[in-house]
């Protein structure tokens, strides 16, 4: 069974958004819960991050920034924590979405040049975490766990309203 984030990405990338009777997976059916899940005010940053994570917008992209930035500098003063919140958001999110290792092009392993296949060696520069480096802070460690969770609660939503669909048929 795809995952949900899978069944969004191909939902927002396809050229059939036919409803089909007695589905609750099908391409408009996964818009749709989407669509009802970004409704529900509490966690709206969780929608917020979801639609970035799919769509890339620009708008988005600030709105969430601005929403993480806010709840970063609640839990840094909470914390007695020193640091700018914007511009910690702006790394974490930006690591989130474009963090992804140049040298082995996010496999974590070394590419043997001129092979179709990896090498058994771990990559050097992210150690095998197929991502760069994120600044270990607690203000970035913390913002990361909340993105963690954030696109936890959104996959979440997203299965609830669809599976809501399902009693229908049962």
């Amino acid at each position: 069974m795809k995952k949900i984030n899978e069944r969004y990405s191909v939902a927002r990338n396809t050229s059939n958004l036919k409803s089909v009777p007695k589905t609750t997976f099908s391409a408009s059916d996964v818009l749709g819960a989407a669509g009802m899940a970004r409704q529900v005010r509490e966690d709206t940053a969780a929608m917020i991050l979801w639609e970035v994570n799919f769509k890339g917008k620009a708008q988005a992209k600030m709105e969430l920034v601005d929403i993480l930035s806010k709840q970063l500098a609640f839990h840094m003063l909470r914390n007695r924590s020193q640091g700018d919140s914007r511009k910690i958001a702006i790394e974490v999110v930006s690591w989130w979405l474009y963090g992804t290792c140049k040298p082995c092009g996010g496999l974590g392993y070394e590419q043997i040049s001129g092979a179709p296949t990896l090498s058994a060696r771990v990559c050097k520069s992210c150690r095998g975490t197929k991502k760069v480096p994120l600044p270990r802070t607690p203000a970035h460690d913390w913002l990361h766990d909340r993105l963690s969770l954030l696109q936890s609660i959104a996959g979440g939503r997203v299965m609830r309203k669809i599976s809501a669909g399902l009693s229908d048929f049962s």
